[in-house]
Parts: structure tokens; C-alpha cells; sequence
């Protein structure tokens, strides 16, 4: 009976360590890698309420999906549809991710740039814009009700141009927030994110 409680233990033993070994641990977010704050994945909806003239919620709204993955001349992303019809195509490269508006501009634009890090800065020429994550911040969404922890804020400006924006991206979500203000630090307009939909078939 001993030899069979023992035999039952070392079987017993040997399948936990097969268990375990099967198991593998989920690679660790890389928290500089601009994908960790605009991810994106199919059939992914954000809607998004618009802020008005003082910066509250209006009963306004509109969504953005993304609809298919798609290969283009400047890499390989996404293709996202807003409410209105328009199309943009996302593709990260590098420390980089781009956004395309299929129909406008031919010139990339650069959204997010690694590593996210307070300080980090870079220049749209095209458009005349400069960008610069001022930090880290904790944004309650009106809209949503909900409150994102860890949202990284990236300020836009352009010389002599009185108004400036500011972006919230929070973690594997996407961006939360936008508000542009005059300069007196008067809110003019913006938005909050209400929801992010995402498939079934995914996290």
C-alpha cells in the first residue's frame, strides 16, 4: 500500500511539472512602446463624446472603428472608419506610430512617438506642429464615468499660434481626451471618451 501512495505521488508530481511548464508567462508590457497606449486591434470601437465651449460634456458624440487589416505603401496596420465615413490608416513603426487619412493629406502623420516619457518630444514640419508628453496624469471621463489611471499627456502646439492642445492616452485603451484652450487657458472644445467596444474574439 506504502508503494502505491508513493508511486501515486511521484505521477502526481511529474504531472504538476509538466503543467507548469506548459504554462508560459505573458510577456511583460513594454510601458515606452507608444502600442501600449493607442492599441489596436479588429473590430476595436471607441465613441467618443464632444466637450463644449467650457469644457462639460455635450450631448454630441461620434465613433471611430477600426474595420480591416490592411497593407499600404507605408507599412502594414489597420484601416479605422469614423462615424462620418472617413477612413485613417494606422500602422506603428518603430518608436512610431503613424496615422494616414486615406483621402486627404498623402504626408503621414506622426500620433505617438516612444519612448512615452515625460519629456519626449517631436515635430510635425509638414504641419507646422510641436509635441511634448508633459506626463503622467489620472483623467475622470465625464463622459464615461469611469476614471483612467496612468494616462500619458501629450501637449500640442504651434509658434505663434495662441491655442494649444492636450492629448490623454491611457493604457491599452487609447486616447481618452482632448481639449483645446485659448491663451488665457480657456477651454474652446474637445473630447472624452464614452466606451471602447472591443470583439469577442479578443482582450
Amino acid at each position: 500500500m506504502k508503494r502505491v501512495l508513493v508511486g501515486l505521488v511521484v505521477v502526481l508530481g511529474i504531472f504538476l511539472a509538466i503543467q507548469s511548464c506548459d504554462k508560459k508567462t505573458p510577456p511583460k508590457p513594454n510601458l515606452d512602446d507608444p502600442g501600449y497606449y493607442f492599441p489596436v486591434n479588429f473590430e476595436y470601437k471607441w465613441t467618443y463624446v464632444l466637450l463644449n465651449a467650457q469644457c462639460q460634456v455635450s450631448q454630441d458624440s461620434f465613433s471611430v472603428r477600426v474595420v480591416d487589416r490592411n497593407t499600404r505603401p507605408e507599412g502594414s496596420g489597420w484601416d479605422l472608419v469614423s462615424a462620418t465615413g472617413g477612413t485613417t490608416f494606422v500602422y506603428h513603426k518603430g518608436d512610431t506610430i503613424f496615422t494616414l487619412d486615406v483621402k486627404g493629406s498623402p504626408e503621414p502623420f506622426r500620433e505617438l512617438v516612444g519612448p512615452i516619457k515625460a519629456g519626449t518630444f517631436w515635430k510635425d514640419v509638414l504641419r507646422g506642429w510641436e509635441y511634448n508628453i508633459t506626463g503622467f496624469e489620472d483623467v475622470t471621463s465625464g463622459a464615461g464615468g469611469v476614471v483612467y489611471r496612468g494616462c500619458a499627456r501629450v501637449r500640442r502646439s504651434s509658434p505663434g499660434y495662441s491655442q494649444k492642445t492636450d492629448f490623454w492616452w491611457a493604457p491599452q485603451i487609447g486616447k481618452v481626451k482632448r481639449t483645446e484652450t485659448d491663451l488665457d487657458g480657456r477651454c474652446v472644445s474637445g473630447e472624452e471618451l464614452r466606451r471602447l467596444d472591443k470583439s469577442p474574439n479578443f482582450p
